[in-house]
């Protein structure tokens, strides 16, 4: 799964929403790339980063 700024224009109940269904799917084993500026957005549960940078 691909998600580029999940959160962007969600305001924080839904975000708390995203992140739970996140959490929820990535418990299954599932694999997912999760793009963000702000790392504030990322859920608990990812286990590996990788940082670009110029």
């Amino acid at each position: 799964m691909l998600l580029d700024e999940p959160f962007q224009g969600l305001d924080q109940m839904n975000i708390r929403k995203s992140k739970a269904l996140i959490d929820t799917i990535l418990k299954e084993n599932h694999t997912m790339v999760f793009i963000t500026h702000f790392d504030h957005e990322i859920p608990s549960c990812v286990n590996k980063r990788i940082i670009l940078s110029n």
